[in-house]
């Protein structure tokens, strides 16, 4: 009951005998002698507050929070037809960045917060109240709704533009708010379970927006893009313990207009954002073309999967946006780079990311959220299928088939049959909705499973078992192949009426007898007839290559023919 800061019981006080005339405390009590509203009450408090910290500010917070300010505010407001909420929410708003920039974390209600930020004598406590007033004040008269849609949009620039100044804000359709003030003001402070409903990211550009409208800043596109992919790229970097020193990077680039002591965002990003930064100076002509590129819905602003080469840079990114324009291409897409190379980039000691023939969500993983060193063999399979495209024909499925079907046919067999050639020949084995896989051993080979999501403990596809089901013909004759549980647990492909189980193993196939005795005698038929030993193991004839043992037939063709025989003799 006696806390200072936050007692169990409050009460707001009026004191009448400072209300002067009459009529004055009649038009205070809401011009119909009605208890004022909790904005009311704040303004009163916050009034007050000045009044003993800062007097030559409180009168004319007064006089702007009633005129000037809810005038601009006004075709913000609420379906109550108020904007009480709205102001308190763009106070918030102010106050905490106030704060961010102190150092401190922006807790607390609104009137500890209010206190603590503008409420001292201290030169601190001037400077929160100059923003303050500045950050209100920029909005006085203009036409807010207008000054977002010069700045930003929510629809990439088409590629025969040549106007690409306008920022891309990025989000499913329809969710992205390109007035960032009016946003703020319907839902900043906001929860949606565990994140806030007005973002880290919108905060930040919302800042830049008033920054530069603070400072009179040059050249703020330029600098609201490269802010614009820093915060893409910086998902695990944006959260509350780090926003003092996010609000410090944002004064950096939009204010200084310079990366240098821009720490608290993704590194990797801020590198890629030097080195495009020093191509651009030498290859101004390029400007469209990588704005266009880092404004696709896959790459967010990250360009660490292309070659900042002037030599091949615009005929690669008008290539890849043929590549993607249309998802029926991106099956063909993945057997096509595998075919030139393994594209892959490993997560960690078990996972391993490639794109997806049906999700664009595993293309921005693969192609984003890494340093150009880890991008390093995605980057240079990519530019060699970027290559091939551009100076190919206008029928981009037509070229990406030509490129596996040129491969598979170059293929000896004798020298090899191994895990990428499965992957290019098959196209169940490349159906994952993640694009993850995750090796028996940590390595890809011919134990693997493929994802469906990200975690082992979700159903997932051994993508051999899936194949050679597939490729039978067989129907319900075999169970649906799904798994789940950890990549060394044994993974059977299990016939419905008999129970018998076939495993891919790396040496062939693992066969598991049906149960009942009544059936034993055709498996042991069929399994002398495929060459299945004693041990119940068929070999698959294989050859060492550069010191692997790779198949040199078929395993799926001969796993397909071996589930047929066993189907048809009654399994």
């Amino acid at each position: 009951l006696v806390d200072p800061h936050q007692p169990a019981i409050t009460f707001h006080l009026l004191p009448i005998e400072k209300m002067g005339p009459s009529e004055d405390l009649y038009i205070k009590m809401n011009s119909r002698g009605k208890p004022l509203t909790p904005f009311e009450n704040f303004k009163a408090l916050f009034v007050q507050m000045l009044e003993a910290s800062c007097p030559e500010m409180a009168q004319r917070f007064a006089l702007k929070a009633d005129v000037e300010w809810s005038d601009f505010l006004w075709d913000y407001r609420g379906s109550d037809s108020i904007i009480d909420d709205e102001f308190l929410r763009y106070f918030r708003f102010v106050a905490e960045i106030c704060d961010w920039r102190s150092g401190g974390l922006a807790e607390g209600e609104i009137e500890i917060l209010a206190e603590r930020v503008f409420g001292g004598t201290g030169k601190g406590a001037h400077d929160n109240l100059d923003f303050l007033f500045l950050a209100f004040d920029t909005w006085v008269g203009v036409d807010i709704p207008a000054c977002f849609a010069g700045l930003l949009t929510e629809t990439p620039a088409p590629l025969d533009s040549g106007d690409t100044s306008k920022v891309v804000l990025f989000g499913k359709p329809g969710s992205v708010e390109v007035d960032l003030f009016a946003a703020c003001c319907r839902s900043y402070g906001q929860m949606r379970g565990r994140n806030r409903v007005f973002s880290w990211a919108e905060t930040l550009l919302l800042y830049a927006v008033i920054l530069h409208r603070v400072h009179k800043t040059p050249d703020l596109p330029r600098r609201l893009r490269i802010l614009r992919n820093l915060v893409e790229a910086s998902g695990n970097e944006l959260r509350q313990e780090k926003m003092p020193a996010l609000i410090e990077d944002v004064r950096r680039i939009v204010v200084d207009g310079t990366l240098d002591g821009v720490n608290a965002f993704n590194q990797a990003q801020v590198a890629d954002e030097r080195l495009k930064a020093k191509f651009l100076a030498k290859n101004p002509s390029c400007e469209p073309s990588l704005f266009r590129l880092e404004d696709h819905p896959i790459l967010h602003g990250c360009l660490a999967a292309f070659d900042l080469d002037a030599a091949v840079f615009e005929a690669r990114a008008g290539a890849f946006h043929r590549l993607f324009a249309d998802p029926g291409c991106w099956p063909s897409l993945t057997a096509a780079l595998l075919a030139i190379g393994d594209y892959s980039r490993r997560l960690n000691s078990r996972s391993i990311q490639f794109g997806s023939g049906s999700n664009p969500a595993p293309w921005r993983d693969l192609l984003t959220g890494a340093g150009r060193s880890d991008l390093s063999g995605t980057r240079l399979v990519l530019g060699r299928l970027l290559d091939q495209v551009a100076q190919g024909a206008s029928d981009v499925k037509a070229a990406l088939s030509s490129i596996e079907k040129n491969w598979l046919g170059a293929t000896d067999p004798g020298k090899g049959l191994g895990w990428r050639w499965y992957f290019v020949k098959y196209g169940a084995m490349r159906t994952g909705g993640s694009g993850i896989y995750v090796g028996s051993d940590g390595a890809l080979g011919y134990g693997v499973c493929m994802m469906n999501r990200r975690q082992m403990n979700s159903w997932y596809r051994d993508p051999y078992l899936l194949a050679i089901h597939r490729l039978s013909g067989v129907g319900t004759a075999v169970e649906d192949p799904w798994f789940t549980g950890y990549e060394t647990q044994p993974r059977y492909l299990r016939l419905a009426k008999s129970g018998t189980e076939i495993q891919c193993v790396n040496a062939g196939f693992a066969m598991r007898p049906p149960l009942a005795a009544a059936h034993l005698a055709a498996f042991r038929t069929v399994c002398q007839a495929h060459g299945v030993g004693a041990d119940n193991l068929l070999p698959v004839q294989q050859a060492d290559c550069d010191g692997k043992r790779l198949d040199v037939h078929d395993r799926v063709e001969i796993g397909a023919a071996l589930v047929r025989d066993l189907v048809d003799a009654g399994l």
